[in-house]
């Protein structure tokens, strides 16, 4: 797998494609800092930015974008996204239509390939000409429900729900719903914590915080450790970052948590393991290095006493997350 792709669809809206291109771009940097200690990781979040030809996309108001290639390249994709674009009119949307017959054979192939794929707003009719929604659930854009309902009555579309899962397919109501359709996609294909870092540092939408002690300093230690989960991080670094004792903040994390800092980061790899796992096809090996195990027997090891089954089992198991 190579990561995240998003189509440079002609007269898309900047705001729709640019968002994705920069949310995955911070996460690409984060990924680098993340695992500096370790084997050098550039992860499988980069991304490329696609048109059917590999030509400059076009976007609303004429504005360009150089492309890094087209749907003849020979790469199996983890995500892949369709930002929203203008319409003008049914006619035009027709002729759209009908004229993106590669774009539809390409993500067809992606699909069949284990790739999820994503679509805001106008683009929700693309994925439907595609296939990809048929008896499934869709959610659109409201002006453009009636016409969606007339092409494909075998949809439905929840127009209440700004997010809508099919599967591996992943559609968005339109512009004001694409942050909390970034936020579902980051955590599919990074980690939970990765999408709750980018929550922090871009205000995309409220981070869940449910999961934080009451007590500040073990929260604020919670959050320092998910921001280096997949390090080699040691008791005295974190008391020095929350400037307290060893011994303070092992009798906080006991008294609020009920389990030691060292125990709070296994629990943190694991979970991550099992999201990536359940909804990516990484190797065992790559998803192990992702959790922060530069040895993969140890992983399994540890996987083992946490999920009382194996990596492969697990996955065999949750197989339903990929299909």
């Amino acid at each position: 797998m190579s990561g995240f792709a998003v189509v440079g669809l002609t007269d898309a809206y900047i705001s729709s494609l640019g968002m994705f291109l920069d949310a995955f771009e911070l996460i690409r940097r984060q990924v680098i800092e993340l695992y500096r200690t370790r084997e050098p990781m550039s992860m499988q979040t980069r991304v490329h930015l696609l048109t059917a030809e590999g030509r400059v996309a076009r976007l609303a108001g004429g504005r360009t974008l150089t492309s890094d290639g087209g749907f003849d390249t020979p790469v199996q994709y983890d995500l892949i996204h369709l930002p929203g674009f203008i319409v003008g009119g049914e006619a035009a949307l027709d002729a759209r239509l009908a004229e993106s017959g590669s774009l539809y054979q390409w993500l067809n192939q992606q699909y069949a390939g284990g790739a999820r794929v994503s679509a805001s707003g106008s683009s929700v009719f693309l994925l439907a000409e595609a296939g990809l929604l048929s008896g499934g659930m869709a959610t659109i854009a409201r002006p453009l429900i009636p016409v969606f309902r007339r092409r494909y009555p075998n949809i439905r579309i929840d127009h209440r729900s700004p997010v809508v899962e099919h599967g591996r397919v992943v559609t968005g109501s339109g512009m004001a719903a694409d942050a909390q359709l970034l936020a579902r996609l980051v955590e599919y294909v990074t980690t939970p914590e990765l999408a709750r870092w980018l929550s922090d540092v871009t205000s995309l939408h409220q981070a869940a915080e449910d999961h934080l002690a009451d007590d500040p300093l073990t929260a604020n230690a919670q959050l320092w450790l998910e921001e280096r989960f997949a390090q080699d991080v040691r008791i005295a670094d974190l008391a020095k970052a929350m400037a307290v004792s060893q011994q303070t903040l092992l009798r906080h994390f006991h008294r609020h948590l009920n389990v030691t800092p060292q125990e709070y980061v296994r629990q943190l790899r694991m979970k991550s393991a099992q999201g990536l796992l359940a909804r990516t096809s990484r190797s065992i090996g790559q998803i192990a290095t992702l959790c922060g195990y530069s040895d993969v027997h140890t992983f399994r090891k540890v996987f083992r006493e946490y999920s009382g089954t194996s990596p492969s089992s697990y996955r065999a198991r949750n197989r339903n997350a990929l299909t």
